[in-house]
């Protein structure tokens, strides 16, 4: 290679690594603005921003469903709850059927409170095994009791008191039956003692009350505070979804 073509060798490779001012002001322009969308403005947090961005996407529709739930929830337990009438010692209870087409009365067995399961084809106040174990029922006599699956072993403990709904308590046998999940079915042995009437989706129980039979059911007291946190969540849902913390 001769000494001119070195030379413009020379000069092709300086000229790669020498840009013109104005291709380095153009190459440092868009280096200084990449920079400054990567750097957080002043008062905000590195992160922060994409954080309550996906906090908010996900809370926001969660509030707004558990809130929709909590009203519904409400809605249909003080649907569902029965309606007492009294006039003297004589009460008529309404009890509406539930979503699954049952009827459920609170009392209580031996002064402890009960769910009851209105069961008309059932003989006796029955419990399940679970049931009977937190309420303290002492061991009773062993028995058979046929089932719709066929017959069933268990014990029936004779004298518990037994109320539903206002009325007795009444000194009842109870029969235990097998299983661990609490059941309470309210039978025979205490619904002679009341008049029933089913029509319309509703079960009356008409008989004499006791003295404070008034007090409103527990579903009714739940009701309004279940609606109330209902209200909080959709006011939280919404406020998550403007951007602002509720």
């Amino acid at each position: 290679m001769g000494i001119d073509q070195r030379g413009g060798h020379d000069a092709r490779a300086k000229a790669r690594f020498h840009l013109p001012e104005a291709e380095k002001m153009r190459r440092l322009n868009a280096l200084r603005h990449a920079l400054q969308r990567a750097t957080p403005q002043s008062g905000e947090r590195p992160g922060r921003h994409p954080t309550g961005h996906y906090s908010r996407t996900i809370l926001a529709p969660l509030c707004f469903f558990l809130g929709l739930g909590a009203l519904a929830f409400a809605f249909f337990s003080w649907l569902g709850s029965p309606t007492v009438r009294q006039a003297g010692t004589r009460m008529e209870i309404v009890i509406p059927a539930a979503l699954d087409g049952h009827h459920y009365l609170d009392g209580a067995i031996n002064g402890q409170p009960v769910t009851f399961l209105i069961d008309s084809g059932a003989s006796y106040v029955s419990v399940s095994h679970g049931l009977a174990q937190q309420l303290g029922l002492a061991r009773g006599n062993s028995a058979t009791f046929m089932t719709a699956t066929g017959p069933v072993s268990g014990q029936i403990v004779a004298d518990q008191a037994v109320a539903a709904g206002g009325f007795g308590p009444l000194p009842l046998s109870v029969s235990v039956m097998p299983g661990s999940r609490p059941m309470a079915l309210l039978g025979q042995n205490f619904l002679r003692h009341v008049e029933t009437v089913q029509a319309n989706r509703q079960l009356i129980l008409r008989g004499t009350a006791l003295p404070a039979s008034k007090a409103p059911s527990p579903a009714r007291i739940r009701a309004p505070w279940v609606a109330l946190t209902g209200v909080a969540l959709l006011i939280a849902a919404l406020a998550l979804r403007s951007g602002r913390r509720p």
